[in-house]
């Protein structure tokens, strides 16, 4: 199949050479083969498919009729709302369908990046699906001496899925595509209940985590793994900001309104005004050279916000910062929405030990 491939490629006449993706494929029409290039701009993987899983039944006939009787057909379509104009050739020796794809969008430069980062996110996830259970196959008879080294492969494994997970959930969000599991939350016990997962790895930083929670039930309509990540992400931020140990106190009131805001707090010496007018005005994805990460942290904790409709701000606080976020009251979902199936967050991983891999030790790992 390898040798069958590569002829294939170079079967194309020099004026298809130029195109920036390529599908092949047999006969009937099902892909053998289709380029990175093309994954990158759809976001998914279109090898094993059939043409017409993707394209309308009419043209993909017709497709199949040229190119069986050796003739080359022209044609645009459009796949995964990205359109394409295509020249479609039978393989060198017969034996299928050979296909270059040109973008036609205008638009596509800003949606490509889009994909992109779904396509990369995608293609991490999939490679730690087979690093983590050989991981954990390796942790189970583990020498004496190698536990360390396996807690930090463990350390760093998490924090390649939450890097991942975060630029899936950007590109979403830049697409408008994120979805939401709406349902009534009682904020003030899923704040506590999150509260004991993270002191761990806040005392493991040498921070003291304080928490200032009303004794009744404060409701709010959101979608609770989303309303994990914020909180993760602000208290993470928090203790990042007092690398040599202090106190972080994370809050919760409810106002007469309706609305509930939770609100995070450190003293790690804070912003100056311009820096904080800044970031409560538009927050951008950094640099990934610069030190500190990407930055995605606040990017999709305001991005979060704004797509349960509520808001998040940032206050100079004493001797440090306060980040806060407040959900605004709505009307709860109709019942069958309350029960939406979504895919969960990894089968057999501690969502709490992703979420807060980037505050995490070693040390810690090897208790967990």
């Amino acid at each position: 199949m390898k040798e069958q491939t590569e002829k294939s490629l170079t079967a194309f006449r020099e004026h298809i050479l130029s195109a920036e993706a390529y599908l092949l494929c047999t006969p009937a029409g099902r892909v053998r083969f289709a380029s990175g290039m093309l994954k990158m701009m759809l976001g998914e993987d279109l090898n094993g498919r059939n043409l017409n899983d993707f394209l309308e039944d009419a043209l993909c006939a017709r497709l199949v009729a040229e190119t069986l009787a050796g003739r080359e057909y022209e044609f645009r379509c459009k796949i995964r709302e990205q359109a394409f104009r295509c020249t479609a050739q039978p393989w060198e020796d017969g034996d299928g369908i050979q296909i270059a794809l040109f973008p036609v969008n205008a638009q596509a430069g800003a949606g490509e990046s889009r994909h992109a980062d779904r396509f990369v996110s995608r293609e991490i996830n999939r490679e730690l699906g087979v690093l983590l259970p050989a991981l954990q196959q390796l942790e189970s008879g583990a020498q004496p001496g190698q536990e360390g080294y396996l807690a930090m492969m463990k350390l760093h494994l998490y924090r390649l899925l939450r890097m991942s997970r975060n630029l899936e959930d950007l590109a979403l969000l830049e697409d408008g595509q994120l979805e939401l599991c709406l349902k009534q939350l009682d904020l003030t016990k899923l704040t506590a209940a999150l509260l004991e997962k993270a002191r761990p790895y806040c005392e493991a930083n040498g921070i003291r985590l304080l928490e200032n929670l009303p004794a009744e039930p404060l409701y709010c309509v959101a979608d609770e793994d989303k309303v994990r990540s914020m909180l993760f992400h602000l208290l993470s931020n928090a203790v990042q900001a007092q690398k040599g140990g202090g106190t972080v106190q994370v809050s919760l009131r409810g106002r007469e309104d309706g609305s509930v805001t939770l609100s995070v707090s450190d003293r790690g010496g804070g912003m100056d005004a311009e820096a904080l007018q800044q970031l409560n005005g538009s927050l951008e994805r950094r640099d990934p050279l610069r030190e500190g990460g990407l930055g995605l942290g606040l990017l999709l904790t305001r991005a979060y916000m704004q797509a349960h409709g509520g808001r998040m701000m940032l206050m100079a606080g004493d001797g440090g910062m306060v980040a806060g976020i407040t959900f605004l009251p709505r009307e709860a979902p109709p019942a069958e929405e309350l029960h939406t199936w979504r895919i969960p967050y990894g089968a057999g991983i501690d969502p709490v030990q992703v979420e807060l891999s980037c505050i995490g030790t070693k040390e810690l790992y090897l208790s967990l």
